[in-house]
């Protein structure tokens, strides 16, 4: 690594805690900056120490999880969730593109994520997954230089293309910009509820309140929490009536 990497391990088991600790004890250029047990512990230690990485266990105890914690970490902070979790369970750190390591933690796979951690964010290849989401899956954005946020799937009104990143935009008026392309949307979005209606659009068809046709017009659909209609692209009218159809709209 070029820079020291300084680390803080956010987990409620002390053994797990010391194994992690003894495992980065093998790479010089990794700081341990502290440990905490709890979210409140972990979020102390944010406030005063300048953190690069987070190990974030994802159980903390009965009445909190690593989740909870997730929104208090700084942006530019990376997170690496550790789950003793199953393989079922771990679609759900999948589906975000996040690194995640399963216990016990082997020297091999510690490896290979700290490598991964240590690249800038254009060097660092995307977690790619098959995984196909679900309307109530949640996913992981930015929100702001300094702020994270989970949302629902099926909060997405449209998500509609901007040079290399993409636009969010929900019903409520937030927005949230992420580094996907609009076809790694169409990939992960279930296609009975997203549909491509242009070349830089994407919306949920479940949103649609009206379906515009002006004579010698393309059609266009207006969207439940957006005042400015979407074109509709001729190619794309046949998977929209499809859509729309799937959604009990027309």
């Amino acid at each position: 690594m070029a820079t020291p990497l300084s680390v803080l391990i956010v987990d409620d088991n002390g053994l797990a805690r010391q194994q992690l600790v003894l495992l980065l004890k093998a790479y010089p250029d990794v700081s341990l900056l502290g440990e905490a047990a709890s979210c409140e512990q972990a979020v102390k230690l944010l406030q005063t120490r300048k953190v690069d990485l987070v190990f974030l266990d994802v159980r903390l105890s009965d009445t909190e999880t690593g989740f909870d914690l997730v929104p208090l970490i700084p942006a530019d902070v990376k997170i690496v969730f550790v789950t003793g979790f199953d393989q079922f369970a771990i679609r759900a750190f999948e589906i975000n593109a996040l690194d995640y390591i399963v216990k016990p933690i082997t020297p091999e796979r510690l490896s290979k994520t700290l490598k991964r951690v240590g690249q800038s964010p254009a060097e660092a290849a995307p977690v790619e997954t098959n995984t196909v989401l679900e309307p109530g899956d949640r996913i992981l954005v930015k929100a702001g230089d300094n702020h994270r946020a989970f949302i629902e799937v099926q909060q997405i009104v449209t998500i509609t293309s901007m040079e290399n990143y993409s636009v969010l935009h929900l019903e409520d008026g937030r927005e949230y910009i992420e580094r996907k392309s609009l076809a790694r949307w169409v990939e992960l979005l279930p296609t009975h509820l997203f549909v491509r209606i242009n070349r830089n659009s994407i919306i949920n068809g479940s949103c649609v309140v009206e379906v515009r046709k002006g004579l010698g017009k393309p059609y266009q659909v207006v969207l439940r929490g957006l005042a400015e209609p979407f074109v509709v692209s001729r190619r794309n009218s046949a998977a929209l009536k499809h859509c729309l159809q799937q959604n009990h709209i027309l």
